[in-house]
């Protein structure tokens, strides 16, 4: 038993291809977001790390008071470089 349908084969596939089209711009542009934080150069406030691993600014600080997260100072400021980030991600709080 056919069906008809309201929407041609052409409009469905119309469709289907722009959402494809979307789907491709998001992961590009969550690829270019991870290719351009993941950079060895790149520098984290411990708030920003605080936001990104989900923990509370305070256990930030304690990891890098207790040598556990590695920390570069410029002026009064501490910063996470992005290498740092992925060694304590990689090794968790062993250390």
């Amino acid at each position: 038993m056919k069906t008809e349908s309201k929407y041609s084969f052409d409009e469905i596939l119309n469709q289907f291809n722009k959402k494809i089209d979307q789907l491709v711009e998001n992961i590009d542009f969550i690829k270019s977001k991870v290719e351009t934080e993941l950079k060895p150069d790149t520098l984290f406030t411990p708030k920003e790390v605080a936001i990104r691993l989900k923990l509370c600014e305070r256990t930030v600080y304690e990891h890098l008071k207790q040598g556990k997260l590695k920390s570069t100072r410029i002026g009064k400021k501490l910063y996470i470089n992005s290498q740092a980030l992925t060694d304590f991600i990689q090794h968790g709080t062993k250390n």
